[in-house]
């Protein structure tokens, strides 16, 4: 049916009637098959999307239970030994302090003092305190918009910190009060935690926030602590155990050792890496993650079971964990949220499949994506802002292409207030002048606002060449304390764009094996002096191109700064590739000054 023909599976059958294969699927997903045009057509019933929407609910906040759980146990834990770790951090961190900075004892102590600090500080308690309370209202927030404050006396962006923890926020906004060096006065106590913003998922490996507690002493100064591990190693990662193993059953498919063979001097790039981005070339009718899948059918078949599994329960095969010969392992690596064997089935599915769904963006409207980049040698602010207007941030944030587009929720939040430009608007900024807020239309306040809130990720300013130094960058804590009302009137957008040489490369087996994934990167990443090619085992293939970098920087006063940097590519797609001597002399200018930067420590960071 139209409403559900998005959905993927992988299957493998073998000797299996239709019928029982037609229950297994509409089983799997908890469809329904109706009879049509001497056919049948799978659908999802009003009674079966209400479920799925319970089921997704449940689902969505089954990370947050599951790390509260945690922290309450790692507090209980803690609690009793509270006063042993605080005086161990207090009395480390004067060592620390008394310590020439840069020598091995500075550096022991700087660790040791962080990992004391997550133990032993009252902010740390405090910040763990209030991740308990955490409502499914403030998660949601956390997770759709990336960071999330509370204070003890909140602004209307904020969210209040709960009247029973009003006393450990006192003692830690005294004690963060007392680390300061300039005997700063303080009004309120800033909690905030960020999350997701480098474009991982929240679903998979479980939930990953981190937590910094702000004094702020008003005028949107604030004294900031060390970022806060929530819960032991701050990795919560959760990974459901396998609920059967083939316990000493090995495989000796050679298709399987094919998949799993890597190129010589490519020790992560083996042929089902290679499946899994051939979809990223050009006209390619390839699958994303269709290595993961032949490596899924080719384990199936060998252990003689038949196979169905939805798409989103296959990892990408890239580390050597796969090249491991007992049945059970790589199971365990492919379907990392377990599977079972029933009645000769290996039945995969994904606990957060729902939520997963709608993360989805169609194959064929990527491929379409794909495919004008080729065409027209890259694609501009009109084309991926247009793309990212018309997707949520869940389904945009992180690697939508391969390495040729990558976002962070700065970037969309850029690219979607870019494309919003009138043309006016765009002549202003194209050349150097700032947008006032009220030039702005209602949805460009709102984007300019959350560009505040979580901006300050991405390029450098040296990147840029922006005057830092008259614009200090203020975290998001102090813009929810200052921006009570929403956008002030005297905030501005401002534009700034810098173009620079180029390159895009594929890297070849000399011995004549595939070649990898076409890159677009910035010439200072390319070196000649690559390990691999010195070795003899690769050759790698260049063409000319440009990097655009835009930087869309929000200021209010010139003070407060919310930040992203896109980077773009471009390309000729007549131009041929070549071999690294024949790259136009600019480019290799562009190179040799990139490695002379680097080298000598000037600060490039690409």
């Amino acid at each position: 049916d139209s409403a559900v023909k998005e959905d993927l599976i992988i299957l493998r059958v073998k000797d299996v009637p239709a019928r029982e294969l037609m229950e297994r699927v509409s089983k799997h997903f908890d469809w329904s098959w109706r009879a049509e045009d001497g056919g049948y057509v799978l659908f999802q019933s009003k009674e079966q999307k209400e479920r799925e929407e319970k089921a997704y609910k449940e689902q969505y906040l089954e990370p947050l239970r599951r790390t509260q759980a945690q922290l309450r146990t790692a507090l209980e834990d803690a609690g009793a030994r509270f006063d042993e770790f605080h005086e161990a951090w207090k009395s480390t961190r004067a060592q620390f302090m008394a310590t020439e900075p840069g020598t091995e004892r500075w550096g022991e102590l700087f660790e040791e003092v962080r990992r004391l600090a997550n133990m032993g500080t009252v902010y740390s308690r405090l910040a763990r305190e209030v991740f308990l309370r955490i409502t499914p209202e403030q998660f949601h927030q956390l997770v759709e918009t990336g960071v999330i404050v509370f204070a003890l006396t909140p602004t209307s962006a904020q969210w209040p910190v709960v009247d029973e923890l009003a006393p450990i926020a006192q003692e830690a906004l005294n004690e963060l009060l007392s680390l300061s060096r300039g005997g700063a006065e303080a009004n309120d106590i800033l909690v905030q935690f960020t999350y997701g913003l480098g474009g991982w998922t929240p679903f998979l490996d479980g939930i990953r926030p981190t937590a910094t507690v702000y004094a702020a002493t008003g005028g949107g100064r604030l004294f900031q602590s060390q970022g806060v591990a929530l819960v032991g190693d701050n990795s919560l990662r959760w990974r459901k155990p396998p609920a059967h193993a083939f316990a000493g059953v090995t495989l000796s498919s050679p298709y399987l050792e094919e998949l799993l063979r890597s190129a010589p001097g490519r020790p992560y790039a083996h042929l089902a890496a290679q499946l899994s981005t051939d979809w990223l070339k050009p006209g390619s009718h390839a699958m994303p993650e269709e290595g993961a899948a032949r490596v899924a059918l080719t384990v199936a078949e060998e252990l003689g079971v038949n196979l169905i599994s939805d798409f989103f329960a296959l990892t990408h095969p890239f580390g050597d964990s796969l090249r491991v010969r007992d049945a059970s392992l790589l199971l365990d690596s492919l379907f990392r949220h377990g599977w079972a064997v029933e009645a000769g089935w290996i039945a995969a599915r994904s606990p957060w499949w729902a939520v997963e769904r709608s993360k989805f963006i169609p194959v064929d409207r990527l491929k379409a994506l794909r495919d004008q980049a080729h065409r027209r040698g890259g694609l501009g602010v009109d084309e991926l802002g247009e793309f990212a207007s018309r997707h949520t941030n869940a389904q945009m944030l992180g690697k939508l292409m391969g390495d040729v587009f990558r976002f962070g929720l700065p970037d969309l939040l850029a690219l979607r207030l870019l494309h919003s430009l009138t043309p006016a608007q765009r002549l202003r900024w194209e050349s150097g002048a700032t947008l006032p807020a009220g030039d702005l239309g209602a949805s460009q306040r709102k984007l300019a606002w959350q560009l505040l809130l979580v901006g300050g990720y991405g390029y450098g300013w040296s990147d840029f060449e922006y005057p830092v130094q008259n614009l200090p960058y203020v975290p998001g804590a102090a813009v929810t304390e200052l921006l009570a009302s929403g956008l002030p009137a005297e905030t501005e957008v401002r534009v700034q764009r810098v173009e620079a040489p180029s390159v895009r490369y594929y890297v070849v087996g000399t011995d004549g094996s595939f070649p990898g994934p076409v890159q677009a990167v910035s010439a200072g990443v390319f070196t000649a002096d690559d390990e691999r090619e010195a070795a003899g085992h690769v050759k790698r293939m260049v063409q000319p191109a440009k990097r655009e970098d835009i930087s869309v920087i929000v200021q209010v006063s010139r003070e407060i700064v919310g930040r992203a940097g896109l980077r773009l590519h471009f390309f000729d797609p007549n131009a041929p590739f070549v071999s690294a001597d024949q790259l136009p002399e600019q480019v290799k200018r562009a190179i040799e000054e990139a490695r002379r930067r680097r080298q000598g420590g000037g600060g490039a960071t690409s």
